[in-house]
């Protein structure tokens, strides 16, 4: 019997035999099956956020194929993702914020928000990645990016365009100063 079908079996147990209650979305989370299948998707991202090609290749099957989406063939090997990765691991930025996640069958769809160190600066891209599991590891993959939007400058102590506050803010409610002469109009930004 199919992982697939195995996996329909046994929400139909948990959503219509036990009488638990659970919602379909929240039976399709609790199968074992789909754990199985999403294990090195999540791994690897893992890896991805820390940075790790050491913990990142493992979850890359050796004839891995690494596609920008629908087929343009960015990588045909395990060796040639490293070497990707590799240099992507420099950016000082780098981090994919896991937004949802869907589990059919032996695919993986991911939507993420990636934020990166593009050559304008830093910025973020929304990313629709498409995994197909195969034994535990990844087979094929395809990426669809948005435009990036490019983030404000982060600001440091050390940054001189912007000197420090010297000037005082009024309290709020009544003043001790009966003075009927204009209250500083300073704004907090």
């Amino acid at each position: 019997m199919g992982a697939s079908r195995l996996c329909r079996r046994w929400i139909w147990r948990v959503c219509f035999c036990r009488g638990e209650g659970l919602w379909f979305s929240e039976a399709v989370k609790r199968c074992p099956v789909n754990d199985e299948v999403e294990h090195p998707v999540r791994k690897q991202l893992e890896a991805y956020n820390a940075r790790d090609i050491e913990a990142f290749m493992p979850w890359w099957a050796e004839d891995c194929q690494y596609f920008a989406f629908p087929s343009t063939l960015l990588a045909a090997n395990a060796a040639e993702i490293r070497a990707r990765h590799v240099e992507r691991f420099k950016e000082p930025d780098l981090h994919g914020k896991l937004l949802s996640r869907i589990v059919v069958g032996n695919v993986v769809v991911d939507h993420e928000t990636v934020t990166r160190t593009f050559p304008e600066g830093r910025g973020e891209v929304d990313v629709i990645c498409i995994y197909e599991i195969e034994d535990g590891k990844i087979a094929k993959a395809w990426f669809k990016m948005d435009e990036p939007r490019m983030c404000a400058p982060r600001l440091t102590s050390t940054d001189n365009r912007f000197p420090p506050r010297t000037e005082s803010f009024p309290r709020a409610g009544p003043s001790s100063n009966s003075s009927s002469g204009p209250r500083s109009t300073a704004t907090r930004i």
